[in-house]
């Protein structure tokens, strides 16, 4: 069994989900799930990323006990125990199963990296640390401070 996330992890998980539920529901543009939701992509590759957001176009993926295909944003919040598979298989999996875009965010460096899936590759679209702003290619119109995620 693996630990549980470190606070620091949780914190910045939470002040993320706020400002994406926030802004998605303002929006109307869909919804968000948080570990432990299983995604399945494949009988063989099912994960359970740190936070998952779904358009409204993207809901036929919905089911009651899980999600079956490809979210439009997946985060992977980095632990020590994590940082290859995040860094790594998990992004391979995305990649290969079209998540568009995926950010892996380091708590140890407080930097964000958003990888956005073009041409069926992962490409990254920025990477940033705790004093910058960040949008998000798939959220059209939402942009963060990473400031707000890191200093919670």
């Amino acid at each position: 069994m693996s630990p549980t996330p470190s606070i620091k992890h949780q914190s910045i998980l939470r002040e993320l989900s706020f400002l994406v539920y926030d802004f998605a529901k303002k929006n109307q543009l869909g919804e968000i799930y948080f570990a432990p939701c299983d995604v399945i992509f494949s009988n063989i590759n099912i994960m359970q990323p740190d936070f998952i957001f779904i358009s409204k176009e993207n809901y036929q993926i919905l089911t009651d006990l899980n999600i079956q295909g490809a979210p439009d944003l997946l985060v992977e919040i980095l632990s020590p125990s994590s940082k290859e598979t995040d860094r790594v298989y998990k992004k391979h999996v995305y990649e290969k199963f079209g998540v568009k875009e995926y950010w892996i965010i380091d708590t140890d460096n407080e930097n964000v990296e958003v990888w956005a899936l073009k041409n069926k590759k992962f490409q990254l679209a920025v990477k940033a640390n705790k004093t910058q702003i960040i949008k998000s290619p798939s959220l059209k119109g939402f942009q963060i401070n990473l400031s707000e995620i890191f200093n919670s």
